[in-house]
Formats: structure tokens, sequence, C-alpha cells
């Protein structure tokens, strides 16, 4: 049986209550379609719908994309979807594929109530082009990330799993529970958290599943949506990124490195970003004299995506890219579990003070440093940012020191860099 991701039953659930055209979007090879197929099983299974009642398309294929260009054709299913008042469900996947398939969509679910859409995309520039007003009130959209870290273990190590989430409500944990889950986190940095990389069971299918995502990504997203159809520049782009992961994203620097117009590299860092390739964490400020606000620390969307850009076969604890590739895997854990960078900032002031991650809620700020070995004191950053902000909590994520100083009214947190993603769930949305 497949595995069901926890937002399954969220989409599920919602297109069982709702009459709205569920949009499900992220990057190539999240489990968009895996996520459409399980609907469909679970609707003809439990729910005894019909599969004369149930349309599926997909509109990378030649076939449906001619069906979808015809609005005769498209007419001949209305017909069949209006025979009978039974809820009907239609399935597109990659709907961007085919231009006026938003029209297409809006008018079947305004003059057929009783048809219920589940549709899927790649690239955000098409999505939010085409539905922003077409689809207004209309929609619900669910955005889908490769699986975080807790999800790896459900699949990989479920022993592991239960002693994570036991740590999460009691942070005590033994010796050998550290250790498994920690090593089980260094695998998961290496190869990273796409669901057919996780999937697969030894290191060379592995590296080929993250080669055919790459290949397919440049070519099915990038030239569709670049103007110049070429792919040396975007795969050039890509490892430099990759080399800079984490890093403060220096436009004229990367322009010059590439020897590309600065232009050509801030369009192509666009599409990057909006095909789920390429994460942007702004500064957090509140004097903008004295803290540096300019740059954005950029982020790819997977360590084992990003590994394999720079041919590292191996990831060595200690070295600077393995504490660069930490950082970036407690990023994406942050966001994997918030659903948005907006509450997600860095921290730096001129004088050189940083923080790695600050994390904004709704009445609090959370600083949060990010130590790729064992720390069992507060970092100097911290303590600055402690004692400008006051923050009344904050966390060191380390490689296993685990307990609690306090500084002030601030209560400093130390705890394993995999419980990143506890520290969001636990946060008012």
């Amino acid at each position: 049986m497949l595995y069901k991701r926890p937002i399954f039953d969220k989409i599920y659930d919602f297109l069982l209550k709702n009459k709205e055209i569920i949009v499900l979007i992220g990057s190539r090879q999240v489990g968009k379609t895996t996520i459409m197929r399980q609907i469909k099983q679970r609707l003809l299974e439990e729910k005894q719908t019909e599969e004369k009642n149930i349309f599926t398309f997909d509109l990378e294929g030649y076939a449906d994309q001619l069906v979808w260009n015809e609005p005769l054709q498209i007419e001949e299913k209305l017909k069949t979807i209006g025979a009978t008042p039974n809820t009907k469900y239609i399935f597109v996947d990659e709907f961007t594929r085919v231009p006026n398939s938003t029209s297409t969509i809006k008018y079947i679910h305004d003059h057929y109530p009783h048809v219920k859409f589940i549709i899927s995309g790649s690239s955000s520039i098409s999505i939010l082009k085409n539905i922003k007003e077409s689809m207004a009130g209309r929609k619900q959209i669910f955005e889908i990330y490769p699986f975080n870290f807790a999800e790896f273990l459900s699949i990989n190590n479920p022993k592991a799993k239960e002693e994570m989430e036991t740590f999460s409500q009691n942070p005590l944990l033994t010796e050998p529970a550290v250790s498994i889950l920690n090593l089980a986190m260094k695998e998961f940095l290496q190869f990273g958290g796409y669901p057919a990389v996780v999937m697969s069971r030894d290191t060379e299918t592995k590296q080929n599943k993250i080669s055919e995502l790459v290949n397919s990504y440049l070519i099915k997203d990038i030239q569709t949506l670049a103007r110049d159809k070429t792919m040396e520049s975007f795969s050039k782009l890509l490892t430099a990124l990759a080399a800079q992961n984490s890093s403060l994203l220096n436009v004229s620097n990367l322009a010059k490195t590439l020897n590309l117009p600065h232009a050509t590299i801030i369009r192509q860092l666009n599409i990057l970003s909006n095909t789920y390739f390429l994460h942007l964490l702004p500064p957090f400020f509140k004097n903008k004299q004295k803290e540096l606000v300019k740059m954005n620390k950029a982020f790819l969307s997977d360590t084992g995506l990003a590994n394999y850009l720079l041919n590292r076969p191996s990831l060595s604890p200690g070295s600077s890219e393995y504490g660069s590739t930490v950082e970036v895997f407690v990023a994406l854990e942050f966001f994997k579990t918030i659903g948005s960078w907006d509450k997600i900032h860095y921290w730096r002031d001129k004088a050189g003070h940083e923080v790695d991650f600050v994390l904004k809620t709704q009445n609090q700020i959370i600083p949060i440093e990010v130590k790729s070995g064992p720390c069992d004191k507060i970092p100097t950053g911290l303590k600055n940012f402690i004692d400008l902000y006051k923050p009344t909590q904050a966390f060191v994520l380390n490689e296993k020191f685990v307990g609690e100083i306090k500084s002030g009214d601030c209560h400093i947190y130390f705890r394993p860099l995999w419980f990143a993603s506890q520290i969001t769930q636990n946060q008012p949305k």
C-alpha cells in the first residue's frame, strides 16, 4: 500500500465537505499525482463511487491535451457529466499545460454544481496568474512539499519516529535513541525528502532518482518558462546556488561568476523560486540603521538535490559543508511545517552578530540558533538578540545536548537538530 501523507486526510475531508476547486501545487515529483490517485482509490473503495463518475486527465499527455484544447470535445464530456445528478469528480494533473484550462474548469464548476475538481500544477507563476481572478472564491490551495524528517522516519524507521514523538512530549532520551535518530537524520541530509528518493532502498537508485528529477525539471518546467530556452545557464545557476546553500544571495556576484547579465540572473532566480526549487529567507529587523536588511538568504528545496548538483557522495560531520546542510535541513523543516516563509527570518546586524532563524508568531518572536555539533552554551549572536529584543523563549538546536538555561526572562531550550519541526508545530498559526 502506498504511504498516505498527513496532508492527505486534510485534502480528502475538504473534498467531501466543500464545493471549492482543490488545487495541489508544489515542485515536480513531490507526490501531487500520487495524492490524487489515492483520493480516487478512496472514493472508489470507501465512498463506493462508480468508476463512470470519476474523470482523470493528465495534461502532460498529448491525447488529453488534445481533448482540453478542443471545446467541442469537452462539451461531449459535459453531456456525460450532466446525465445524472450523482456527484462527479474530475482530476486534472498539470492543468497549466493547456493555456485555457482554467476557463474550462471555471465553466464546469459554475454550471455543474454536482461536479468536484481536484487539479495540480508545478509552477506557481502559471497557477497564480491563471487562478487569481478566474477562480477567485472558487478554490482551495494545498501546497505539497518533499517529505519532512518525520515522514521519512514513518517510512524508513517507525521505531525512531516513536522515539521522536515521545521526546516532543517529554524531552528525555537515552543515548542510544539519540544516536539512532541522529544516524537517520544524516541519511536524510544526504539524500533529501523527495518521495521517490526516500522510497528507494539503495544508494545508486536514490542517486538515479535525483538525476531524473533534475533532468525532468530542466526539460519540462524550465523549457516551458524560460525565454532563452537554454538549459546550460540554469544548470550552472543551480550548481552555484547549491555551493552557496544557506548563504546570503548576492545577485551581482552570481552574475560575475556565471558571466551572465544581472537581469538574466534575476529572471532565472524568479523562475527557480516560482517552480519551488529555490526558497528565499528575508532578514528580520526593527532598526534599519543598525541591521543588515538588503539581502535574502537562499535555500534550495532539498538537501539531496544540492548534494547531487555538487557531486557530493557523503557528508562529513564537522565540515563546513555539513554545517551548511544542517542549516538548510532546519530551514526546510520549518517551512514544511508552517507552509510559508513569511514567518521565518534570519537576523544579522552591522556589527556581525547573527542568529540563524527568527520565527515570528502572532504574539512573540523566537530566535533559533543552529549548531551542527554539540553545544551547551548560549551562542554570542543569540545572546545579543535576546538582550536587544527580550524574547521569552529561544532555542539552540545542536547535535545531542538537551537542557535549559535562563537569561533574564528568556528561557533558552537546547534540543537536537531533528526537533526543528516541533518548534513550529507548537506555535500559533
